[in-house]
């Protein structure tokens, strides 16, 4: 007998660690988007910061989503540098209640 997946939510942990190769998180992000889910939950994790390149490369991602498919993000830690970014392309956006958000001063 076959199992029924559900389609109405799906979790995925993206983990943000200093000096950490992102291609495997960002394939399981690809296949999860791949199943066209009702939702997906993305918790971000971590105290690492994300580079300019992988939060673009994620940007590239998450917009080939089916318009179906809606998009939270749940900011477990506090974010800084790319995470932000990430975080803000979320249709829905949670972060921890003493988590905070950290910017750089530009240039």
């Amino acid at each position: 007998m076959k199992t029924r997946s559900t389609r109405s939510l799906r979790r995925l942990q993206f983990k943000i660690r200093f000096f950490c190769d992102y291609a495997e998180q960002i394939g399981q992000l690809e296949k999860a988007l791949a199943r066209k889910p009702e939702k997906l939950q993305l918790d971000i994790v971590g105290s690492g910061e994300l580079s300019p390149d992988t939060a673009l490369l994620m940007r590239s991602v998450l917009p080939g989503r089916s318009p179906k498919t809606h998009l939270i993000t749940n900011a477990r830690s506090s974010l800084q540098g790319g995470a932000v970014l990430v975080w803000l392309m979320g249709d829905t956006r949670l972060i921890r209640e003493d988590a905070k958000l950290y910017f750089r001063k530009s240039n």
